[in-house]
């Protein structure tokens, strides 16, 4: 799945996924995560918020896809937030630079497309 997603197939890479997660309910965490990759390139941004959400690990990644996430869908004052939490927890990570370079998106259109969340997200 998480590789379809890369290729810009994000409504294959859920249906990989939503199988994996069929055939081990008791999936590990990177399941949810790489979902939050594929709902959020299909513009599903509350599915990879709810995603998101049930990972236990906060990290600077995290508080940057769920930034962008609610800016996706003009939640600024959530968004804002995010990027203040990330701010604290990690000040010399660069959202921007994750958002560029953090994931290997085969098309530059899928890389814009995060990137443009993130951008929403630090200028609010």
């Amino acid at each position: 799945g998480y590789l379809l997603c890369m290729r810009g197939r994000p409504f294959e890479a859920l249906a990989a996924l939503d199988e994996a997660v069929r055939i081990n309910p008791f999936h590990p965490d990177w399941y949810d995560y790489d979902r939050s990759i594929a709902f959020y390139s299909a513009g599903d941004y509350q599915g990879a918020i709810e995603c998101l959400s049930r990972l236990a690990v906060l990290a600077p990644w995290k508080l940057t896809r769920l930034a962008a996430c609610h800016a996706q869908l003009d939640d600024l004052a959530r968004a804002r937030n995010y990027m203040a939490e990330l701010r604290r927890m990690a000040p010399d990570f660069s959202p921007s630079q994750y958002a560029r370079t953090g994931l290997p998106f085969e098309h530059a259109s899928d890389t814009d497309h995060f990137a443009e969340g993130v951008e929403k997200a630090l200028a609010a």
